[in-house]
C-alpha cells in the first residue's frame, strides 16, 4: 500500500522533493535542526528595513502578491544554483562546521540581502540530500513572499547591529495588514482557478483553500484584537494565546500532500500562476513569525509583561512543535512503537557512526520525549534501525573529536553496548548530551547503595510502598480542598490554632527522633544514618523557620515549606531504606521507631492537602518524594532492569503467571509478572531479589485472541516492525479473577491510548 503520509518537501527544489522534518522554534528550545551544517551568515546592515524588500508584480493576478512579494527575498536562483554547489559544499564542509559564521557568497544566494540567518531561525532539514544546507524558511523552503517574512529573518538575527530592537507595535500592525492582503489574494487565485484550471488539477487544492478561508477569518479577528491592545504588552500577549491558532497546525499538516501535488504540476503553475506556490507556503511561516515579533518586544516590557509575552511565545511554539511532531511520526517507517504516544519531538540530527554493533555509516537520530530512534534517512522517510527507551540508556559521555558515547542495555542481553557517534560539531554534541540526559533516570546517578540490609535474606524485597505503609496510600489519595464554607472570622481563628498545633507537632517529632537516635534500638546502621540526617534537617532548618512563619500567618508558612522542599527529599532515601527492614507492627505498647518519620511525613501530606490549592506546589513536591522512593525501591528489588521506574509509576499487580513464547531468549515457564500502567515486566524470583527477564511495553502490543486451552489463558502480540510478524506471549494465570483483572487493565490502557491518539489527531486540540 502506498503511504501518503510523507514529510514535506522543501519548496525551492521543484524536481527533487525532499522531506520537511524540523520546524525550529523561535526561542531555540529545540536546538539546532537535523543533519545540517551551519549556513553562512551574510553581513548585517543595521540601516535595513522592511522597505528593502521590494515587491514584484505577480502574474497570477493577486493584488496581495504584488504588494508582498519581495524580490530580494526571492529564491528563483536557488534551485539552479544547487546542483553546481553540491561538490564544492562537500569540500568546504569542515571549514563551515568549524566557523559557522563565514560569508561564503554561494551561501548567500536566495537569502534575504539584509538578513542574518542565525541558529535560532526556523529551518528545514532535507534528509537524504548530501551536502545540502539549512534554509531560513521556517520549515517550508526559501520561496518567501510576505514582506514581513523578510523582516522575520532579520528580526531573528544575532548580530550586534541587526536592528533586533527596532520592531515595534506599528510594525506588527502593518505586517498583519499585508498578510491579510496575501490571504485575500490566495482566495482570488482560487476563483481564477475555477475558471482556468482543469478539475483534475484544481481538486487537489480545494481543502487547502478552505483552510485559507478559515485563516483569513481568524486573521481579520486577530488584526482587530491586536489594534485594540494599543500596544499594551500584557493585552497583546493575551491575544496571541488564542485557540484558533490551531488552524495553523491544520494548515501545516496539509502541506506535505499539497507540496507533492505542487511539484507534480509544477510546469502548469509556472506557466499560469508562477507565484501561487510561494504564496500557498507563506501561511505556514506565520506562527513562527508571530513568536519572533513577541520575542523582540520582550525587551521593552516590565518583568510581568516579559513573563506574559513568554507564555504567548511558548503557546505559539507549541503549535509548531505539535505539527512538527506529527509530521515526523508519519515519516518514520517500520517502527513497532506507536510514536504518537511517545511525546513531542525534541531533536533530529545526523551522526556518523564510529564504533559499535551497527554498520558504520551515517545515521539519523530522532529523539522524542520517551524514546530514541536510530534511523536511516531517505528522500521520503526515516527507516528504523533500532531504538531505546528511558532506563536502557545507562550513561552518556563525551569522547575525543566531538564523539558522543552512548551506553545502552539491550532488552535481552546482559552486557552494555557502546554506540559511538560523531556529530557535526561540538555545539551539536552539547545540545544532544543535554537532551539525552532526560532519558537517563535521575535517581540512578544520584542514588547510593543505601541498602545492604541483612534481615531480609530469605524474604523477598518489597515492591510497593503502600503495601508496607497503608497509611501513606490514604494520604496520597487525598484530594485538595477547593472551598472554605466557614465564616471569615472563624476561619482565621482556626488557622491560627492549626499553625500553633503545627509548631507543637514539629517540636514533639524532633524530641522523638532525638530519643530514637540516642537509644539506638538495634536499627540497621544505614537507617540510623538517614534518621540522623532527618533530625538535623528538622532541628536546624525547618523548626526555626516554621516558628517565625507561624507568627506571620498561613501564607508565610506555605512559603517556608516551599523553601525547604529540597530538604524534604531526604524522606525518599528513608522510605527506600525503611521498607527493607523487618520492623514491628504499630502498637500502643511498643511503637515502632522505624515508622515515626513515616507518620510525620503522612501528617505533612494530609495537613497541606487540607489547605487547598494554595498549597498545591508543596503537595506536588511531597508526591514527588514518594515517586522517587518508589523508583529506588523497584531499582533495588529488580536486578539488572532496563526500565526507568520513575516514569513507570507504581506496581498495579504482581502475579505468578505461566508464560510461553517462541522467543529464543525467554524460556517457557513460571514467572513473577509485574503490571504497571504502561508496561509489563517479567521476572524470576531469586530471593530476596527479582531478576529482570524482559519488559513488554503496552504501546507496541495488540491483545490477541482470548480463547485458549484453559479459561485463565490470555495472549499478547508484541509488534516487531520491519515487516516481521508479532512476537506472541501466551499467559496463564492461577485464577480466573487474576486473569480478568489483567485483561481489565489492558483494555482500559488500550482504550486510553486510542483516546490519546484521537485527541492528538484532532486539529483543534494542542
Amino acid at each position: 500500500m502506498e503511504v501518503e503520509r510523507r514529510a514535506l518537501p522543501a519548496a525551492p527544489f521543484d524536481h527533487d522533493p525532499s522531506p520537511f522534518i524540523v520546524i525550529h522554534e523561535a526561542d531555540g528550545s529545540l536546538g539546532e535542526p537535523a543533519g545540517t551544517r551551519s549556513a553562512p551568515r551574510p553581513r548585517v546592515d543595521s540601516s535595513s528595513s522592511s522597505g528593502s524588500c521590494s515587491s514584484d508584480a505577480s502574474s497570477d493576478g493577486s493584488s496581495a502578491s504584488a504588494t508582498a512579494s519581495p524580490s530580494s527575498c526571492s529564491s528563483a536562483t536557488a534551485s539552479d544554483d544547487y546542483d553546481s554547489e553540491d561538490k564544492s559544499e562537500d569540500e568546504e564542509e569542515g571549514k563551515e562546521e568549524d566557523a559557522g559564521l563565514g560569508n561564503n557568497e554561494k551561501g548567500e544566494r536566495g537569502a534575504c540581502d539584509d538578513a542574518v540567518c542565525s541558529s535560532s531561525t526556523a529551518w528545514v532539514w532535507v534528509p537524504g540530500g548530501k551536502g545540502r544546507r539549512r534554509m531560513p524558511s521556517v520549515g517550508l523552503g526559501k520561496d518567501l513572499t510576505d514582506a514581513s517574512v523578510c523582516e522575520l529573518i532579520r528580526l531573528n538575527s544575532s548580530g550586534k547591529n541587526s536592528g533586533y530592537s527596532n520592531f515595534d507595535f506599528a510594525f506588527l500592525v502593518r505586517s498583519n495588514d499585508e498578510y491579510s492582503l496575501l490571504l485575500k489574494g490566495l482566495l482570488d487565485v482560487q476563483n481564477k482557478m475555477k475558471e482556468l484550471t482543469p478539475q483534475h488539477i484544481r481538486q487537489h487544492f480545494d481543502v487547502a483553500f478552505k483552510q485559507v478561508e478559515l485563516l483569513q477569518q481568524f486573521q481579520h479577528e486577530l488584526n482587530e484584537a491586536v489594534r485594540a491592545t494599543q500596544g499594551h504588552l500584557d493585552a497583546l500577549a493575551e491575544v496571541f494565546q488564542n485557540d484558533q491558532f490551531s488552524s495553523y497546525k491544520t494548515y501545516i499538516l496539509m502541506m506535505p500532500k499539497v507540496q507533492k501535488k505542487l511539484n507534480h504540476y509544477s510546469s502548469y503553475f509556472q506557466e499560469h500562476f508562477p507565484n501561487f506556490k510561494k504564496n500557498l507556503m507563506t501561511p505556514s511561516l506565520r506562527v513562527n513569525f508571530f513568536a519572533l515579533v513577541l520575542k523582540s518586544l520582550k525587551s521593552r516590557g516590565s518583568k510581568s509583561e516579559r513573563e506574559s509575552l513568554q507564555r504567548a511565545i511558548d503557546y505559539l511554539n507549541l503549535v509548531n512543535r505539535k505539527a512538527n511532531t506529527e509530521m515526523t511520526v508519519a515519516s518514520v517507517m517500520e517502527c513497532p512503537v506507536d510514536l504518537r504516544l511517545s511525546g513531542d519531538l525534541l531533536l533530529v540530527d545526523e551522526f556518523h557512526y564510529v564504533a559499535g554493533p551497527l554498520t558504520k555509516k551515517k545515521y539519523t537520530l530522532v529523539l522524542f520525549e520517551h524514546i530514541l530512534l536510530f534511523t536511516l534517512s531517505s528522500i521520503t522517510c526515516f527507516r528504523l534501525t533500532t531504538y531505546c527507551r528511558p532506563g536502557q540508556i545507562e550513561s552518556i559521555e563525551s569522547g575525543p573529536e566531538n564523539e558522543l558515547h552512548l551506553y545502552v542495555k539491550p532488552t535481552f542481553k546482559q552486557q552494555f553496548i557502546r554506540h559511538v557517534f560523531r556529530p557535526r560539531n561540538a555545539s551539536a554534541r552539547s545540545v544532544w548530551e543535554e537532551k539525552l540526559q532526560t532519558l537517563v533516570p535521575s535517581y540512578r546517578a544520584s542514588s547510593k547503595k543505601i541498602v545492604s540490609v541483612a534481615p531480609r535474606t530469605t524474604d523477598l524485597l518489597p515492591l510497593s510502598l503502600t503495601s508496607e505503609y497503608p497509611q501513606l496510600q490514604a494520604a496520597l489519595a487525598m484530594a485538595p480542598k477547593t472551598t472554605q464554607s466557614d465564616p471569615p472570622g472563624s476561619s482565621e481563628s482556626s488557622n491560627e490554632e492549626s499553625l500553633q498545633n503545627l509548631v507543637v507537632r514539629e517540636e514533639n517529632y524532633i524530641r522523638q527522633l532525638s530519643q530514637i537516635t540516642q537509644e539506638n534500638r538495634e536499627l540497621p546502621r544505614s537507617v540510623l544514618s538517614i534518621l540522623t540526617q532527618v533530625l538535623s534537617v528538622h532541628n536546624r532548618n525547618i523548626l526555626p523557620k516554621l516558628r517565625k512563619a507561624c507568627q506571620q500567618g498561613l501564607t508565610k508558612v506555605l512559603l517556608c515549606f516551599e523553601d525547604v522542599l529540597d530538604d524534604l527529599g531526604i524522606y525518599s532515601e528513608y522510605l527506600a531504606a525503611s521498607v527493607q527492614v523487618n520492623h514491628l507492627l504499630d502498637s500502643t505498647e511498643q511503637p515502632d521507631p522505624v515508622t515515626a518519620p513515616i507518620h510525620h511525613f503522612v501528617f505533612y501530606l494530609s495537613w497541606f492537602s487540607e489547605q487547598g490549592h494554595q498549597a498545591e506546589l508543596i503537595v506536588d513536591g511531597l508526591h514527588a518524594v514518594v515517586a522517587n522512593a518508589r523508583a529506588r525501591i523497584l531499582t533495588e528489588a529488580i536486578v539488572n532492569s532496563r526500565v526507568d521506574f520513575f516514569r513507570s509509576g507504581k506496581v498495579l499487580r504482581c502475579d505468578t503467571l505461566r508464560v510461553a513464547t517462541p522467543h529464543k531468549g525467554i524460556r517457557s515457564g513460571v514467572y513473577r509478572a509485574l503490571l504497571f500502567k504502561k508496561l509489563i515486566i517479567l521476572t524470576r524470583v531469586r530471593a530476596p531479589f527479582y531478576e529482570y527477564v524482559c519488559d513488554i511495553r503496552l504501546d507496541e502490543v495488540n491483545l490477541g485472541p482470548l480463547k485458549g486451552s484453559y479459561p485463565t489463558d490470555f495472549r499478547l502480540e508484541v509488534r516487531r516492525g520491519g515487516g516481521r510478524g508479532p512476537q506472541v506471549f501466551e499467559f496463564r494465570a492461577r485464577t480466573q479473577e487474576a486473569r480478568d483483572a489483567w485483561l481489565a487493565h489492558l483494555k482500559r490502557e488500550f482504550h486510553g491510548q486510542a483516546e490519546a491518539i484521537k485527541r492528538q489527531s484532532s486539529f483543534s486540540h494542542l
